[in-house]
């Protein structure tokens, strides 16, 4: 075996000593002598970023703050939790009491779409900055990151259904309507409940990956998609479904009106679009506050 290979392979296999030793000094708490075993084990591997990781908390442990920037800073350019590790970076400067330089580290992360907003809360490394101006604003970025439904405003263009609804077809009450967001305002979900016939529920979303709104309406069974968008501040879906062995092009449409109301017309076609017929038309009144 050339001696080239066979120093490679012995140099690989001390790196990976030290790296099982840094992990179990690590788990027992023993800083020094975990970032000991991990800088021996970085310095074999360059591209370990776990080590580097590790090599990062075990020397923000110690109190060696820019040591531990630069091992997290090395963790992230190795992709070994990148933002996390910048955040982690950020903690080292605000242990330091440095603001400005936690903020930048924090911003970074969120850029990158780091949601890590408890870490931000609770971490006692952060407890010298939480009122800095600077890092305020950092949090906000993730904070949006951490509830993208709750900030992003294209999540709120149905917000107009929200509410607790009486609802009437041609001046005579059909039915109730609690409209209430879910899953952390990513959801928007409708309990339908008729005066007489069955109950039934949607489920109203905006999906970023698409850019259109989607509805999956489900009672006794039966399952409705569609998918829309807001076209003049009107809510407007349409799909297509098999009943009875044929096609069914469905048109929705939810449009605010004065005082508060909401219009719902629901207009079918059974010969693609050539007639349609009215299956729906009602009015959303919110219901009076105690």
């Amino acid at each position: 075996m050339p001696y080239l290979l066979l120093f490679l392979m012995m140099f690989a296999r001390l790196a990976c000593a030290q790296k099982a030793l840094g992990v179990e000094l690590f788990n027992k708490q023993d800083w020094p002598g975990a970032a000991k075993a991990f800088q021996t084990a970085v310095a074999e591997d360059p591209k370990d970023g776990a080590s580097w990781f590790r090599l990062g908390t075990s020397l923000y442990r110690m109190e060696k703050y820019d040591e531990s920037v630069a091992a997290y800073e090395k963790a992230s350019s190795a992709g070994f939790q990148p933002m996390q590790a910048l955040a982690a970076a950020g903690r080292s400067w605000a242990a330091r009491g440095d603001a400005v330089k936690a903020a930048a580290f924090v911003e970074r992360a969120a850029q990158g779409g780091w949601p890590g907003l408890a870490f931000l809360d609770t971490d006692p490394g952060f407890a010298k900055v939480r009122s800095d101006p600077a890092f305020i604003a950092a949090r906000a970025k993730v904070d949006a990151n951490a509830h993208p439904c709750m900030n992003d405003p294209r999540y709120h263009q149905f917000d107009y259904w929200l509410g607790e609804w009486d609802v009437e077809v041609g001046g005579t009450r059909v039915a109730a309507s609690r409209i209430e967001r879910m899953l952390d305002g990513c959801v928007i979900q409708e309990n339908w409940m008729p005066s007489g016939g069955n109950e039934g529920k949607s489920w109203n979303f905006f999906n970023a990956s698409t850019g259109k709104w989607e509805q999956v309406w489900v009672s006794m069974g039966n399952v409705l998609k569609l998918e829309g968008e807001l076209r003049d501040g009107v809510m407007t879906y349409t799909g297509t479904r098999k009943q009875g062995g044929q096609e069914v092009m469905t048109i929705l449409t939810f449009a605010p009106l004065s005082e508060g109301r909401v219009r719902q017309v629901w207009n079918q076609s059974t010969d693609s679009g050539k007639t349609w017929s009215n299956a729906f038309d009602g009015i959303y009144i919110p219901k009076k506050k105690p």
